[in-house]
């Protein structure tokens, strides 16, 4: 990590644009108390950084699982946890380019900030694995001091267990039945009563058993590559998920309840949060697209013969795709129309 020493010089100004761009999101402002708070967190953040520079692989980890830790605690959310080590990453690329111009060292900031981000990751969904479990064995309890407790629930509610469960120990082959086809725990969703069939739409107890059954295994494909981002991002589809089913299975008594207001309401927050999810591996991915397109640019400057209006045709393509990604980011409706709308050229 010697070679982001380069960068030191310039961590203030590098941590303010950080902190201005954090600012400018409604979602992330909110953390932030006072101008005073933000200086606080520029100095200690600056240190962390120097310090880390000098760590050998084993204290990197554990400064950063630390500090998602951390995260979590102070109560931001994980899809905002996610965008901001995106923006964090994002300063310091820029700083290479435009004021050290040394287009290399872009890698070597990737390389950081990947053991970062996934340091990070690790350790912020170690403490909400920690209070889901706590909060899960409490429901259980509950259901299972009833005078008539529900099977299918408690069943449905064991099988999060032990996702949970195998997700602490970090080990894929703990988990309970990935596949939809063998699965015989969720008889609820497999075979519902008539009375909860009529209140939902032909083909949703499949499609949410199906949707229960692809959210895990690709949470534990992520798990064995040890992509904790990805493991973070698709646990909370895997719980946005789980919301919809128990309120499925509490259909019964809810009644009308669920079939209008409520059950639309959490449809659409759950499509929200996926769509946050969607759009962090969007910006990671385009994000790292445009960063390597300077190398290009960095090549073209070295021959004069090249035709400017190229070069600037160029540079115009960059900038709209960074204005449309932006764009399709803060899109306040998950629709089909609106979405499409957001792309339409600037």
């Amino acid at each position: 990590m010697s070679s982001l020493k380069e960068l030191i010089p310039y961590l203030d100004d590098i941590m303010t644009t950080f902190y201005v761009e954090m600012l400018s999101h409604e979602q992330l402002s909110v953390f932030f108390k006072d101008k005073d708070s933000v200086n606080e967190l520029i100095d200690k953040q600056k240190n962390n950084f120097i310090d880390s520079l000098d760590d050998n692989p084993s204290q990197l980890e554990s400064r950063f699982r630390k500090l998602g830790s951390f995260h979590y605690d102070i109560k931001v959310p994980s899809v905002d946890f996610l965008k901001s080590t995106s923006i964090w990453k994002s300063a310091f690329n820029k700083y290479a380019l435009t004021k050290i111009k040394n287009p290399e060292l872009i890698f070597h900031i990737e390389d950081y900030f990947y053991q970062v981000d996934n340091h990070m990751s690790r350790g912020y969904l170690e403490r909400q694995l920690e209070a889901d479990v706590n909060d899960l064995e409490m429901l259980i309890e509950q259901y299972s001091s009833e005078v008539v407790s529900n099977n299918d629930t408690l069943e449905h509610l064991n099988w999060l267990k032990d996702i949970l469960f195998a997700l602490q120990k970090n080990d894929a082959s703990l988990a309970p039945e990935l596949n939809s086809e063998n699965c015989k725990i969720h008889k609820i969703l497999t075979d519902p009563p008539e009375i909860m069939r009529s209140f939902f739409k032909d083909g949703h107890f499949i499609e949410l058993h199906e949707r229960l059954h692809i959210e895990a295994r690709s949470l534990f494909y992520f798990v064995t590559k040890g992509n904790y981002p990805e493991v973070l991002a698709l646990y909370a589809n895997l719980l946005s998920v789980y919301k919809i089913t128990l309120l499925t299975l509490g259909s019964l008594s809810l009644q009308e309840t669920i079939k209008t207001l409520r059950f639309d309401l959490q449809i659409e927050n759950e499509r929200k949060e996926i769509y946050s999810a969607a759009m962090h591996g969007t910006h990671h991915i385009v994000n790292n697209l445009l960063n390597q397109l300077h190398l290009v640019k960095f090549e073209i400057k070295k021959h004069s013969s090249f035709d400017p209006k190229v070069v600037s045709m160029f540079d115009d393509m960059k900038l709209e795709a960074s204005a449309l990604l932006e764009k399709l980011s803060s899109i306040e409706k998950v629709d089909k129309e609106t979405i499409k709308a957001s792309v339409l050229p600037v």
